[in-house]
């Protein structure tokens, strides 16, 4: 039951950082990024510990280990760069939803055809069968 818990956790905690920990207005996370920060989370940095012993670890692991570990800031720089990417288009702009309007009017204006006579539309098969048996 502890390991189910365990991986409980685990599985929210992923949904939390990946999916939904997002500003007002960005879109959700594309199987690209979630790519690219996977990459980033296993690389390497090199650091010394408080004792001056040079130490290696990922950046996956020192962000777990919170702000108290030496190389957390560097860790953190890398998370941020790596997450992020430069969009390749420029968007849309407020110049792309205005409309083209020709200034002049067409001199008769346009023609449409007249309607002579009314035409019934015509009647479902089932419908022509039920009337023809007698129904209303």
């Amino acid at each position: 039951m502890k390991i189910f818990e365990s991986y409980k956790k685990m599985a929210k905690s992923m949904l939390i950082e990946h999916a939904w920990d997002r500003k007002f207005g960005e879109p959700l996370p594309t199987l690209e990024d979630v790519m690219a920060e996977a990459d980033v989370m296993d690389k390497t940095i090199k650091y010394k510990d408080k004792d001056g012993n040079e130490k290696e670890a990922t950046v996956g692991g020192i962000l777990k280990k919170g702000e108290d570990h030496p190389a957390y800031d560097d860790a953190k720089q890398m998370a941020d760069k790596g997450g992020e990417e430069e969009p390749k288009s420029k968007g849309l702009g407020k110049g792309d939803f205005e409309r083209d309007f020709d200034d002049e009017e067409p001199e008769d204006g346009q023609k449409y055809r007249p309607i002579k006579d009314s035409v019934e539309p015509k009647k479902h098969i089932l419908r022509e069968m039920y009337e023809k048996i007698g129904g209303k």
